[in-house]
C-alpha cells in the first residue's frame, strides 16, 4: 500500500512538473495546483469503529487547462485521509477526476462554488483494495488564494466497511 501511494504522489508532482514546463521557458512558480488540510469526519459506523469518528484530511489538486465542461473547471483531486501517520493501516486515499463551478464572476470576495467528481479509493483499512469513489461539495475563496470547503466523499463497501466521510478544509492556490 505504501509503494501505492508513493507511486500517486510522485505521479501527481511528476505531471505538476511537466505542464509546468510546457512553455518557451521553465517557469519553477506552480500554477493549477491548490492544497488543502482539515479534518474528515465518519459518516459510518463501520468506519467510525474501525478508525474513530475524525480523521486527518490532506489532499492535492491540479486544475486542467482544458474543461470537461465548458462552464466550470476541471480538475484532479488526490486525497489522503487517516486516524495517524504512523504507517499502519487505517487510509483511505480517494482520486477523483473533478468539476467545479463558480457562482460569481472572478475577482469577487467571498466567490462561491460547487464541485462534482468520480474516480477511485484506494482504501487500506482491514486489507488494501480499490472501490468506485464519488466526491462532492461547496466551497468559497476567502480572498488572496484561501478557500474553504466542505466535501462529502461517498465509496463503495470494502470487507464491510463504508469509508464515507464529511470534510472541512482549508486551503491555498497557487
Amino acid at each position: 500500500m505504501k509503494m501505492i501511494k508513493a507511486a500517486a504522489a510522485i505521479a501527481a508532482i511528476g505531471a505538476c512538473a511537466v505542464a509546468s514546463a510546457q512553455g518557451d521557458r521553465l517557469d519553477t512558480t506552480p500554477s493549477g495546483i491548490s492544497v488543502r488540510a482539515g479534518i474528515a469526519i465518519s459518516m459510518d459506523s463501520s468506519l467510525t469503529n474501525s478508525l474513530g469518528s475524525s480523521l486527518i484530511g490532506l489532499g492535492i489538486e491540479y486544475r486542467f487547462s482544458t474543461n470537461l465542461i465548458k462552464s466550470g473547471e476541471t480538475y484532479l483531486a488526490i486525497d489522503y485521509m487517516t486516524k495517524n501517520f504512523g504507517g499502519a493501516r487505517g487510509s483511505i486515499l480517494p482520486i477523483t477526476v473533478n468539476q467545479r463551478w463558480f457562482s460569481t464572476k472572478p475577482g469577487r470576495t467571498l466567490r462561491t462554488y460547487g464541485f462534482l467528481g468520480l474516480g477511485v479509493a484506494i482504501v487500506d483499512i482491514i486489507d488494501s483494495g480499490t472501490t468506485l469513489c464519488f466526491r462532492g461539495g461547496f466551497g468559497m475563496e476567502l480572498g488572496g488564494s484561501t478557500f474553504a470547503e466542505i466535501a462529502l466523499t461517498v465509496a463503495e463497501a470494502r470487507n464491510g466497511i463504508k469509508p464515507n466521510t464529511v470534510g472541512i478544509y482549508f486551503g491555498y492556490r497557487f
